[in-house]
């Protein structure tokens, strides 16, 4: 483990002191735990995607939001990312990853739609630089009207992104992470029952002491 893996741990480990005091907390083997690590921080990723969206639907409310309004663009690009995060390959880390087939039945043909919206979104405007209809830009240069010799003053450029969703588009996808969020939980429980009934049967008293972060 790298020096600045060690310290993030440290810090970790600090706040869970901090923070579950009412509570013995175990610390659980690494060996144990990189599905359900894999699991839970899935949840929290599709978690953070419904606040982001359902903060975007609250602020859509009461402000009158242009189409690159950074706020509402960053929100919309941070709920992509976390999405589409828990379906990328993680082949190389040996950390399991979402499929659809796994996700989505015949009944869901909807919510299918959805999710491949999203991925394009990803592949084709945030992950991407390039031609895509994802993000569309002119670029113009301009002269002051007051200006007789027509000398131009500037080159701009005008752009709208597939980062800004409807109020109706976006309720859509609230349904979609339910439905993910749903999925990961499922898989979670199962984790959880094995891993449970691993420390039940492999660790004594004196050994669940060893794992106690103190």
């Amino acid at each position: 483990m790298t020096e600045f893996k060690e310290k993030i741990k440290s810090i970790i480990l600090e706040k869970i002191k901090a923070e579950e005091v009412n509570y013995n907390n175990y610390l659980l083997p690494e060996s144990f735990s990189k599905k359900i690590t894999t699991y839970m921080s899935m949840k929290e990723d599709i978690v953070l995607c419904k606040k982001s969206i359902l903060k975007l639907i609250e602020l859509k409310k009461f402000n009158d939001f242009n189409e690159n309004d950074e706020i509402e663009n960053s929100l919309n690009i941070s709920s992509i990312i976390m999405y589409c995060k828990c379906f990328m390959d993680a082949s190389k880390s040996s950390k399991s990853k979402l499929e659809i087939r796994d996700c989505f039945s015949e009944k869901d043909s909807n919510l299918l739609a959805l999710h491949q919206t999203l991925m394009n979104v990803r592949n084709g405007f945030v992950a991407h630089r390039g031609d895509n209809e994802y993000d569309q830009s002119l670029v113009y240069f301009q002269t002051p009207k007051t200006d007789s010799k027509g000398e131009f003053t500037e080159y701009k450029i005008k752009s709208l992104r597939a980062g800004t969703f409807s109020t109706d588009m976006m309720n859509s996808y609230l349904v979609l992470f339910n439905h993910i969020e749903q999925i990961i939980e499922d898989k979670l429980q199962i984790q959880i029952q094995k891993i449970h009934s691993k420390i039940s049967s492999d660790y004594t008293f004196e050994g669940l002491e060893s794992l106690l972060i103190k």
